[in-house]
């Protein structure tokens, strides 16, 4: 957060989010390649050489998926240049809630009492932060 917050003072969203994307892309494949060439980890990495192909609707739910993740990074990145770094950062700790609460309508799955504490903490710290700051 506190990067992005940074290069959003000269830097609009798209050329903040290029710039993580092919810079990620990068060192995730030099990573890729040193895992390879280490001692024991060729197992694992040809592991990875297993591919099964994609078929016909499986690429419209990805595209439609990479559109949403896509969107959803750039509006972060905008966002970022009007929020302070406390309330983005804060913000950003909503994703792992609203992942869990969807899975629990979508999916079926469970929430359990640690997580609806941390929910309840998040949310409270949200909201505290926002109301001291909308008071200065």
């Amino acid at each position: 957060m506190v990067a992005i917050k940074e290069a959003r003072r000269t830097d609009n969203a798209l050329t903040i989010f290029t710039s993580f994307t092919l810079f990620g892309f990068l060192f995730a494949g030099a990573f890729l390649a040193l895992a390879a060439a280490a001692p024991g980890m060729s197992a694992s990495v040809e592991s990875l050489g297993h591919w099964n192909p994609i078929a016909g609707q499986g690429w419209i739910l990805l595209s439609v998926m990479g559109f949403f993740a896509m969107s959803a990074q750039l509006l972060l990145t905008q966002s970022m240049g009007f929020l302070t770094l406390p309330m983005g950062t804060l913000l950003s700790l909503l994703v792992p809630i609203g992942a869990a609460f969807f899975g629990l309508l979508i999916l079926g799955e469970s929430l359990t009492p640690h997580f609806l504490l941390g929910t309840l903490l998040v949310l409270s710290a949200c909201a505290w932060l926002g109301w001291s700051e909308s008071r200065d």
